[in-house]
């Protein structure tokens, strides 16, 4: 048995099971999805036991894009390779994809529609759990692909329209308190919250947290934050006023008693408050390790092209010397960043930021 995670584990965790996880084991990129890194353990286990993945490979890397993009994970590294990979087998016409990507391939055109897609199969968890999500992605039975696609959309349309309801009301709640950043709405759908809370973070362009009711007298919330924040961190810093807490640097949940409501409120408001966009922040997509070859750089550009406005050139961190001069960079110092790009049919690339 292993485990397979990317959570900010908040304890010390059991020497005596295989644990992989990025964000334990200090990864160079620690914003894979688990789908990516399940894709990983897939493809490293094929190699030892000689397994042929060539007819697997294409519907991995779709589901693990699937995974990456529901996740909302940033689409830099390995994230974005994979999902680049996933739109060209989905728009290659001669590609032998899986049923049921063949079946929607022409609803899934864009990382929008895909997003949706999602929603919909996500819309089938509060009433059914797991298993027709699991049966949409094992069954090669046309009928019951419809049938769950169907009954999904059907269920995704009416908690859109509630979920549509409750945002709107956060909107006009934001709009009069310009300054709030924690909101408690408590008519809203514990299932909802995270939904509302990344919608109002990417609406207000801050980081915010939305709190709702549950049952036995409990709170539960859910934090988004920005390129340069940590939510774990910060509800680290409350633990005592917690039941349970996890997730990510930008994304985290917590779970509370209704009589800390007003406290938790009080400090998360201020917390969130506190922190301000970096603009001078750029993701960038990789960095060139010590053992480059510029042939490396040549394969990683060609899979990514071609380059325009919804796939900008590649932005990759050189801090070696010795890459530098492979590259006939000269009067620079390390660390920079270059634009890598395909111009001609060859690797074009130039100095975007350095130092």
């Amino acid at each position: 048995m292993a485990v397979i995670d990317h959570h900010i584990p908040l304890f010390d965790l059991p020497e005596n099971i295989p644990i992989v996880n990025p964000s334990v084991d200090n990864w160079a990129y620690s914003s894979l999805s688990t789908s990516s890194i399940s894709l990983f353990i897939a493809l490293t286990l094929s190699k030892i036991m000689n397994f042929d993945t060539s007819n697997f490979m294409k519907k991995w890397i779709i589901l693990s894009c699937l995974g990456i993009i529901s996740d909302k994970v940033p689409l830099t590294f390995e994230n974005r390779i994979i999902v680049r990979l996933a739109f060209k087998y989905l728009n290659d016409e001669s590609s032998s994809l899986i049923k049921f990507i063949d079946f929607f391939k022409n609803d899934l055109k864009d990382i929008k529609s895909i997003v949706k897609f999602c929603g919909y199969l996500n819309s089938l968890r509060p009433f059914n759990g797991y298993h027709d999500v699991v049966e949409f992605f094992i069954t090669d039975d046309e009928l019951k692909l419809k049938k769950i696609y169907n009954k999904s959309q059907e269920l995704f349309e009416v908690e859109n329209y509630i979920i549509e309801k409750e945002f709107g009301w956060l909107i006009s709640l934001s709009s009069t308190h310009p300054a709030q950043r924690c909101f408690y709405h408590p008519n809203a759908k514990p299932v909802h919250i995270g939904i509302l809370a990344t919608l109002l973070r990417d609406n207000l362009k801050k980081p915010v947290c939305v709190i709702t009711n549950t049952r036995n007298e409990e709170v539960v919330g859910e934090l988004r934050g920005i390129d340069n924040s940590n939510m774990v961190e910060i509800l680290n810093s409350i633990k005592d006023l917690l039941i349970c807490y996890g997730g990510h640097p930008k994304a985290a949940g917590f779970k509370a008693k209704s009589d800390n409501l007003t406290q938790i409120c009080s400090i998360l408001n201020n917390k969130l408050k506190d922190i301000s966009e970096n603009k001078n922040e750029i993701l960038i997509d990789g960095l060139i390790p010590d053992s480059f070859k510029f042939s490396d750089l040549e394969f990683l550009v060609e899979i990514m092209s071609p380059f325009g406005i919804g796939n900008p050139p590649l932005k990759i961190l050189i801090t070696s010397k010795q890459v530098m001069e492979s590259l006939s960079i000269k009067n620079y110092e390390t660390p920079l960043i270059i634009n890598a790009s395909l111009k001609d049919k060859k690797v074009f690339y130039n100095i975007l930021v350095d130092q």
